[in-house]
């Protein structure tokens, strides 16, 4: 589906490197190579695997922003991690974060062509000063509410709740 954003986008991309990295679940690989050979994007696509430790920190440190056009996702620790290290993303709504639209930290569409590179056309026509902004609107997202810190602390105003101790966190709805 992605690969089919980028076709779209045309001259907009020329630009631009996009790097898939990742391990090559169900052998998938293959096929989006077709597809990029396909459209004659091949100059533009770097297939690189999967990325560990300081590799996945300068990959993230190079990045001008970070997409992940998913159909299914639980929680997306990809996109957690690219916001934490200051990266703009673009994801579909099957990434259950709202927070990043309300932060402006990026984008989040419909996962399907016409959104997706409507998105991607946008991305790529903002400024690198914008997407440093959003990058950093992210991060201080991730710091705020998605650390492991930020959790922990959420857990404990729950446990306070729970004692008696304190009144219902915002954070939990009530019972429907």
């Amino acid at each position: 589906m992605f690969v089919e954003c980028l076709r779209n986008a045309g001259k907009e991309f020329a630009d631009w490197i996009f790097v898939v990295a990742g391990p090559d679940e169900f052998c998938h690989k293959g096929k989006v190579a077709a597809l990029v050979n396909r459209y004659g994007l091949a100059s533009s696509v770097r297939f690189v695997g999967p990325l560990f430790g300081i590799e996945k920190r300068d990959a993230f440190a190079a990045a001008d922003a970070f997409v992940l056009p998913s159909h299914s996702e639980g929680w997306p620790i990809a996109v957690l991690e690219a916001m934490g290290a200051g990266v703009p993303v673009l994801t579909t709504v099957a990434t259950p974060l709202t927070e990043i639209v309300e932060a402006a930290a990026g984008w989040r569409v419909e996962a399907s062509v016409e959104p997706l590179t409507a998105a991607l056309l946008e991305l790529l026509g903002s400024s690198k000063a914008v997407l440093t902004v959003m990058g950093a609107r992210g991060q201080q997202l991730v710091a705020d509410r998605l650390s492991w810190d930020a959790i922990a602390a959420q857990l404990g105003l729950v446990y306070q709740w729970l004692m008696g101790r304190r009144i219902r966190p915002s954070f939990v709805l009530p019972a429907v």
